[in-house]
């Protein structure tokens, strides 16, 4: 039993609480990440966790990110498993640890202007300069950053593409185009 949460004769609703119990094989990590952060979480991400007392960092893997962010810190919270199982005996419930892996939340990530991403039947498209000839392309848009200038693009191009970085009225797909530099 981890926590009594109420006191002998105190009288209960249906469905409180009333004692947590602890599974000390199966710990998860809670970690509380900025929100623009979550286009760079997925289930599966290795991350480097450093705990109190221990003098390495012990590696855990993403579980989950939570339904929602708090609102005061607009921070998301996502769930870490440890690998092994079960973890190291010095692991304790309510220990603290720090996420070093700066690299899972700045992983290099293709932008575009925001002027680029327009709007067709409830997808996002960008217009694209094939061998000469526009397309029409679907793209899966990230978050904007912190200027509103650019938004990141997650599917749909590659870093070779060239893009048209500018809304133009009357486009047509299959139109010829020449691009001078």
């Amino acid at each position: 039993m981890a926590r009594r949460l109420v006191n002998v004769g105190e009288k209960v609703a249906p469905g409180q609480e009333v004692l947590q119990v602890l599974n000390p094989a199966r710990l998860e990590f809670k970690a509380m990440v900025d929100a623009s952060a979550s286009q760079f979480l997925q289930p599966g991400l290795k991350i480097p966790v450093q705990f109190e007392g221990l003098g390495q960092a012990i590696v855990l893997r993403l579980d989950r990110v939570g339904p929602g962010n708090d609102a005061g810190s607009r921070a998301l919270p996502v769930y870490l498993s440890f690998e092994q199982s079960p973890p190291s005996p010095l692991l304790r419930p309510g220990l603290m640890g720090m996420a070093q892996h700066a690299h899972a939340l700045s992983q290099e990530v293709l932008t575009l202007p925001i002027t680029a991403v327009q709007e067709e039947s409830g997808k996002s498209i960008v217009w694209v300069i094939q061998e000469g000839v526009l397309k029409r392309q679907t793209v899966t848009p990230g978050k904007k950053d912190s200027q509103g200038q650019r938004m990141a693009i997650l599917e749909g191009l590659k870093a070779t593409d060239v893009v048209l970085a500018l809304r133009f009225e009357g486009l047509k797909e299959g139109t010829k185009v020449e691009v001078k530099r």
